[in-house]
C-alpha cells in the first residue's frame, strides 16, 4: 500500500498533469522526440512498442512513422484525451493507465517487444518502484527491450517535490541498474544527455535494458 504521504504526493502530481494538460501537450509537441534518431538502434524493426507515460503522444507518432507498431498509455486522462484529439487517426492507440498495476487489459494481456518509459519513474514512490519494475518485466517478451529515462539533475527539488508540487524523486542511475538487474534485466547501454526541451540545469540518464531468459537458471536452481 502507498503511504498517505506518497499517495498525496502522487495525487498532486496527477492533478498537475490533468490541470496543465494543454500546456504539457503544446510544450512537448513543439520539439521533436529526443529519441527520433535512436529508436531503430534500440528496438527491433517493425516491433510492437508500448510507450508508458506517453504524454503528448509525440513519441508514439514518431515510432509509427519509423515503422513500429506503437501504442501509448498515460495516467493523465486529460493528456490521453488531447492525444486522441490531436492524433485522430491514432485515437485507438492511446489509453489511460498507470504504474505499477493499473494497466489496461488490452495492453496487459499481451507481451511487448519493447517498452519506452521516459521521464516517469521520478514520479513513482519508493514503495511502488519494485512493483513497477516487475510490471515492465511481466509485459515484455524474453529478449524484449526497455528504454528508461530518469533525471540526473533537476533544479528546485525540495523534499522530493518540485516547484510544481509534483512528486519528484531523483535517484542515482546505478540504483535503477541494480534494481532492474536483480529482477531479470541486463543493462545494454547507459548514456547521459542534456534536456530535450533545452531547459538549463536539467540532465537525464538514458538506460536501455533487455529482458533475460532465466528459464535455464531456474532449471538449474531446481535440481
Amino acid at each position: 500500500m502507498m503511504s498517505k504521504k506518497s499517495a498525496d504526493l502522487y495525487d498532486h502530481t496527477l492533478d498537475y498533469y490533468n490541470s496543465n494538460a494543454a500546456e504539457t501537450f503544446r510544450l512537448y509537441g513543439s520539439k521533436p522526440s529526443p529519441y527520433k534518431d535512436r529508436f531503430k538502434a534500440y528496438f527491433k524493426a517493425e516491433s510492437e512498442i508500448l510507450d508508458i507515460g506517453s504524454g503528448s503522444g509525440r513519441d508514439v507518432q514518431t515510432l509509427l512513422e519509423q515503422g513500429f507498431d506503437a501504442y501509448g498509455m498515460d495516467a493523465s486522462e486529460e493528456l490521453i484525451r488531447l492525444s486522441k484529439s490531436g492524433f485522430k487517426e491514432l485515437a485507438d492507440r492511446f489509453k489511460t493507465g498507470s504504474l505499477p498495476d493499473e494497466i489496461p487489459d488490452t495492453f496487459s494481456n499481451r507481451e511487448w517487444d519493447g517498452i519506452l518509459c521516459s521521464a516517469v519513474l521520478q514520479h513513482i514512490p519508493d514503495n511502488h518502484l519494485f512493483d513497477t519494475t516487475f510490471t515492465f518485466h511481466r509485459l515484455l517478451k524474453i529478449g524484449g527491450r526497455l528504454l528508461v529515462t530518469v533525471p540526473l539533475t533537476y533544479p528546485g527539488i525540495i523534499n522530493d517535490r518540485d516547484a510544481k508540487d509534483r512528486l519528484f524523486r531523483i535517484r542515482p542511475a546505478q540504483e535503477y541498474v541494480f534494481l532492474f538487474e536483480r529482477i531479470g534485466f541486463q543493462l545494454v547501454s547507459q548514456e547521459e544527455r542534456s534536456d530535450g526541451l533545452n531547459r538549463g540545469g536539467i540532465s537525464w540518464s538514458e538506460l536501455l535494458f533487455q529482458k533475460k531468459d532465466l528459464s535455464g537458471i531456474r532449471a538449474i536452481d531446481g535440481v
